[in-house]
């Protein structure tokens, strides 16, 4: 349906494609039970299983649908290249996973397994004591933690429950209460990450596992012994299940370094200063696109950010073309080259020679220090104006413009501010 209404918009710019969750979901349940969605020789009209399965899947199934196709069309209006109209999946090669709604409390979790619509009661390997813990609601209080949805994905030969839970932001003695001087940190291949402050002291350096560089020998081993293998044997399923075991294994142990690194660097750091890489670009470059992807410094990025904001952390991005590496943190000199094969920083104005990785890091973290006061004097700038008070709080960066301000963020980028308009900003104590 949707497929030949594109075609017709095609040729006809004038009709409209139908393609908000609602008409795709009522246009499945017309479908669904017609005479054309049953198979040769079906007794009855519609499809056999659709009792076997919940609604719920396919339900979010095409409000997934109905996202995709509105940013194609969004993109389209914009003018640049966006994202292409939703093709069909590939059966053999696509990521095997339903979302289930919480409708009426369907989903709970239990001591050993969780219960899911539809399918019952499911064994669980680990421990649900902390999960159960987050969803207890005390006798005569108000539930304070609810399950928004259940996404079951299958990973190898292993299958998944991931909860999207709804609950209270951390208790304050889990979070800052202020912002101190900025960590600044330095990704790289050879030191995944190095953590330094303004002042020159070098807080946590970090050296990632790099599993697929580890494990390399053996994926090739075993992607070869897949290609040998004839096609719809049952040899060959086994092959791809070995293979695919090992690839979920190098995935995990990428994840689970990223996830401890950043959830440590998260808590003890409350300003965190991050180079703003291209990454996408990187990639590009053959010798070390595979490097790179083994590191993975843009989920770190977003790990980082994301908890450091349930911590009433600030990160602050450091501009991609700011010289952290070429730039000595004692003197200033901005060196001319400094080829990535070069690992140690050596001014020639003051004959500083120190680690590049430790040298960046000191830079970024005073690139972020002075990033702070300047959003701090461009917003008592703005309350001389008349846009605020002289309180005790103050919004670090720079607060939504009001009437009486027309063009705020246009005097916060002269003063050399790095904040985005529409980025919600942490309101703290003034020093």
């Amino acid at each position: 349906m949707l497929n030949a209404a594109y075609e017709a918009h095609k040729a006809n710019p004038g009709v409209k494609v139908p393609y908000s969750k609602f008409d795709l979901i009522n246009a499945f349940n017309a479908w669904k039970r017609s005479p054309a969605a049953a198979n040769a020789g079906a007794e009855s009209p519609g499809l056999a299983w659709r009792d076997e399965v919940i609604a719920q899947v396919f339900e979010e199934g095409l409000t997934d649908l109905s996202c995709a196709v509105k940013r194609f069309f969004d993109g389209r209006k914009q003018g640049g290249k966006g994202q292409g109209f939703p093709r069909f999946k590939k059966r053999s090669r696509g990521k095997v996973s339903f979302r289930l709604r919480n409708r009426a409390n369907d989903v709970r979790v239990n001591l050993h397994s969780i219960r899911l619509p539809k399918l019952g009661e499911l064994p669980v390997c680990e421990s649900t004591r902390r999960l159960r813990r987050l969803l207890r609601t005390p006798p005569g209080a108000a539930a304070q933690s609810k399950i928004l949805f259940a996404t079951v994905v299958r990973r190898a030969d292993h299958w998944y429950v991931r909860l999207n839970i709804a609950t209270q932001p951390l208790h304050p003695s889990q979070r800052h209460a202020q912002v101190t001087p900025a960590a600044g940190i330095d990704r790289g291949l050879s030191t995944f990450a190095v953590v330094a402050n303004a002042e020159g002291r070098e807080l946590l350096r970090s050296h990632a596992p790099k599993p697929l560089k580890s494990r390399l020998r053996a994926l090739r081993r075993l992607s070869r012994r897949l290609s040998r293998t004839q096609k719809g044997s049952k040899n060959r399923e086994r092959q791809r299940r070995r293979l695919a075991r090992l690839h979920a294994r190098i995935a995990c142990i990428r994840l689970d370094h990223v996830h401890k690194l950043s959830s440590f660097v998260a808590k003890t750091h409350s300003h965190i200063a991050l180079e703003d890489l291209h990454i996408a670009g990187m990639l590009r470059n053959r010798s070390l696109a595979r490097s790179i992807s083994d590191v993975s410094w843009g989920a770190f990025a977003t790990q980082v950010r994301y908890k450091a904001a349930w911590r009433d952390g600030l990160v602050t991005s450091v501009d991609r073309f700011f010289p952290s590496s070429k730039t000595c943190h004692q003197c200033a000199f901005v060196v001319a080259a400094l080829p990535l094969s070069k690992r140690v920083f050596a001014c020639p104005s003051c004959s500083l020679q120190c680690d590049r990785d430790y040298n960046a890091a000191i830079n970024c973290a005073r690139f972020a220090d002075e990033a702070l006061n300047r959003g701090r004097q461009a917003m008592d700038t703005l309350n001389v104006c008349g846009d605020g008070g002289a309180g005790r709080d103050s919004i670090v960066a720079v607060k939504p413009p009001s009437v009486k301000q027309k063009k705020p963020w246009a005097a916060i980028r002269a003063h050399g501010g790095t904040f985005e308009k529409n980025a919600v900003y942490l309101i703290v104590n003034r020093p």
